[in-house]
């Protein structure tokens, strides 16, 4: 004898089979779990490189610079001078320098470019920038990160060659973008 019962069974079991198939498959398809972390190890590397150099120019050298300027630091000289030569050779010693062991790979030089500029406050209060120092023309290929650093600059003394800043104690933005070449 046949009877509705089984027709229900029947449509029960393929939709059943239809509803494991599709949970399978969103189950196996997001195993893989891309994080912001995995994808830009590279790009966070040459942030901090970057952000070291930096830093490490504008903290106070009191074997060199305080002698001639004190309370200064290298960065700051170097913007309230306009040494941007003297800036390039310094920031490109600490970017492409690496410390490690003996070995012909450790040691070769990285081949990180830059491109710095400082913005600053006029006297009149409207915000400017200039170039500053460029290792290397960017060709729009590369993969660029920004670091930015906050520097206090006195210009007490009349800078020569002249800078765009004014003669008072201000804070300007230092901003260099850093890609490998």
């Amino acid at each position: 004898m046949v009877n509705d019962h089984a027709q229900l069974y029947t449509i029960e079991g393929i939709t059943a089979g239809i509803i494991m198939l599709v949970t399978a498959y969103l189950v196996l398809s997001t195993t893989t779990v891309f994080t912001p972390g995995d994808v830009h190890i590279t790009d966070m590397q040459l942030e901090q490189t970057g952000n070291d150099a930096l830093a490490m120019m504008d903290t106070p050298d009191n074997f060199n610079f305080t002698e001639r300027r004190p309370n200064t630091t290298a960065l700051s000289f170097f913007i309230q001078q306009n040494q941007s030569a003297l800036f390039g050779e310094k920031f490109n010693y600490f970017l492409n320098n690496r410390s490690g062991s003996s070995s012909s790979v450790s040691n070769s030089p990285d081949k990180i470019q830059f491109n710095a500029t400082v913005f600053y406050r006029n006297a009149t209060g409207t915000i400017q920038c200039y170039h500053f120092k460029q290792s290397a023309m960017m060709t729009g290929r590369e993969n660029s990160i920004r670091v930015t650093r906050l520097v206090i600059v006195n210009n007490l003394v009349p800078p020569n060659p002249p800078t765009p800043l004014d003669r008072r104690r201000q804070a300007v933005l230092v901003e260099v973008m850093l890609w490998r070449g």
